[in-house]
Order: C-alpha cells, then sequence, then structure tokens
C-alpha cells in the first residue's frame, strides 16, 4: 500500500509526459537529426563516418536534453497552478510518495527516449556496440540528474520562468565544473579562486558522463561504470531529499 501512491504519480506523470506538447515538438526534432548530421557531414572532408557519428550524437544529445531542462518544468509548474498538487497531497499521498512517483515517471521517459537514441544510432552504426550503450548510460544518467535538479528548482514554484532558469544554470554549471577547476589552479585572486572551487565540489561534473570519444573513435572511458552509478545516485539522492524538504516547507 505504501508503494500504490508513487505507482499511480508515476504513471499519471508518464502518461501526461508522452501526451504534452512539447513531447511531440522533440519527437518531431529526432526526425530531423538524421538528415541535420549528414547536411553537416558532407561539409566535413575527411573522416565522414566519424563526423556523421559525432554530430549525430551530439544533435540527439541535446535534444533528449531538453525533456529535463523544459518538460519537467512544465508539467510540475502546470500541477502547482492547477491546484493538481492540493488534490493529490489532500489524499493523503505524502510528499516523497508524490516527488518519487514523478521522478520515476520522468525517468521512464527519459529511458524511453535514450532507448530511442540507441536505436538510431545502431541502425545508422554510428560508433560500435560499446560506445553506444556507454554514451547513452551516460546521457541517461546525466539527465536523471538534472531531472532531480528540475523538480527541486519546480516543486511548489508558480514561476515556469524561474524553474527552467535555475535549471538551465545548474545544467550549464555541471557542464562547465572542469574550466572551474583550471581556473581555480590560474586565478591569482582568493575571493574568485574560494567561489570557483565551492562550485567545483558542490555541482556534480557532467563530464564523467561524456561517453563521445569511446562512441566515435573508440577510446577507452576514462571513469568506470561502477563509480559513475553511485556517483549518480548519490547527488540525486541529495537533490530529492533536498526538493522534498522545500516540498513539505512550501504552503499550498
Amino acid at each position: 500500500m505504501m508503494w500504490k501512491g508513487v505507482f499511480a504519480v508515476g504513471k499519471y506523470t508518464a502518461i501526461e509526459s508522452f501526451r504534452d506538447r512539447v513531447f511531440y515538438v522533440l519527437f518531431a526534432c529526432f526526425l530531423l537529426a538524421v538528415p541535420l548530421s549528414k547536411f553537416i557531414t558532407e561539409m566535413v572532408v575527411v573522416e565522414k563516418k566519424m563526423a556523421f557519428a559525432s554530430s549525430l550524437s551530439a544533435i540527439l544529445y541535446f535534444i533528449s536534453a531538453f525533456i529535463p531542462l523544459v518538460l519537467v518544468p512544465v508539467l510540475v509548474n502546470r500541477e502547482t497552478v492547477g491546484n493538481v498538487v492540493l488534490v493529490v497531497r489532500s489524499k493523503p499521498v505524502r510528499a516523497w510518495e508524490y516527488l518519487l512517483g514523478k521522478l520515476s515517471g520522468f525517468l521512464i521517459v527519459i529511458a524511453f527516449v535514450v532507448c530511442l537514441i540507441f536505436v538510431i544510432l545502431t541502425a545508422f552504426k554510428a560508433g560500435n556496440l560499446t560506445g553506444r550503450v556507454l554514451y547513452c548510460l551516460g546521457m541517461f544518467m546525466e539527465h536523471a540528474i538534472t531531472t532531480c535538479s528540475a523538480l527541486l528548482f519546480s516543486v511548489g514554484s508558480a514561476s515556469l520562468v524561474s524553474s527552467i532558469l535555475l535549471t538551465g544554470m545548474f545544467f550549464f554549471v555541471a557542464h562547465s565544473t572542469y574550466e572551474f577547476a583550471k581556473m581555480a589552479v590560474i586565478v591569482d585572486k582568493p575571493l574568485l579562486t574560494v567561489c570557483v572551487k565551492v562550485l567545483y565540489y558542490v555541482f556534480p561534473s557532467y563530464d564523467f558522463y561524456d561517453f563521445s570519444r569511446t562512441l566515435v573513435y573508440g577510446d577507452s572511458p576514462i571513469v568506470r561504470l561502477p563509480f559513475l552509478i553511485g556517483y549518480t545516485v548519490l547527488y540525486c539522492v541529495l537533490l530529492f531529499v533536498l526538493a522534498k524538504i522545500r516540498f513539505e516547507r512550501k504552503e499550498f
């Protein structure tokens, strides 16, 4: 009975995500990814096969990133503004059940999209099998963390713009932590160095999930998969707990 609320919210979230217009737009973009990649490849003189794999994987990645960056805040904000949260919480469904259900539903959608990307990469022989598997797993784990951050910034917030902007900032900083680490060595201003180091240690590093070189060139991955799984679970749990605390303190 305890997980009944989680299952119900997760099922509802997944169905609403697949029905949403934002998802339809993203799906249409997936159909344009292959011809766009071929157009980009035609401008490359050498190594066309690698260029096609690189451009196709990059385009598919950026399209899929709009799920946690846009779709998640849109749907969560819609429930907040439409007082769906009040109805759900009055059943009663506990805060962690509601949030875990939302997270599960969104992860189902992301898993579907990542599997679709794997099929597309396989159909057009982009990279080898190991590269494709690692690339898609890395993408899923990265999007899982971004989804948790989107929940943190969106639950109980009536402002859709702020939710998307904060999630986007989290996404940008997480992709820039390696650059922050290099800046900390170069910059000689103590205050700026401290700020850069705080960003580096507090935010996750999405560079760990970048298996594009493994996909395109067959290079060995920098980090091991067990470490990445533990790293992902750690940040997801941390962000989920923060989202739960914020959700419980929010007055609806």
